[in-house]
């Protein structure tokens, strides 16, 4: 429950296709495809983040959290990295031009851009 409501954060205006992601996030952790990292202060789940490894890529499938005047991509990305042994990168979806300019600053670079139009 403390993932669902975290990782909620991660698609503010849930949409169909969000809802979609976040049963196809839910079940790849079930399934044991990824896996599910709750990050907690004092007892209270503030981080949750899910990874998955393809190949030689190591994927953040999904992060989201908040402790208010941190910035948690700084704090907590190094962390996350140091998880992907053996991995040759580590690839990062986001919709939010904000959080790309955190992770351009943190050597990150932008491979592709997708494009998508509700019809």
């Amino acid at each position: 429950e403390d993932a669902r409501a975290l990782i909620a954060w991660a698609f503010p205006n849930l949409s169909q296709a969000d809802a979609e992601t976040m049963r196809g996030i839910k079940h790849s952790v079930c399934t044991g495809k990824s896996t599910l990292f709750i990050a907690r202060m004092s007892g209270v789940a503030v981080l949750a983040y899910v990874l998955t490894v393809e190949g030689t890529e190591g994927v953040v499938t999904v992060a989201a959290g908040n402790v208010p005047g941190v910035d948690l991509t700084a704090v907590v990305l190094p962390e996350i990295e140091k998880k992907f042994l053996g991995c040759k990168s580590i690839r990062i979806h986001t919709a939010r031009p904000g959080l790309a300019k955190k992770l351009a600053k943190q050597g990150y670079a932008a491979t592709q851009i997708i494009l998508v139009k509700n019809l």
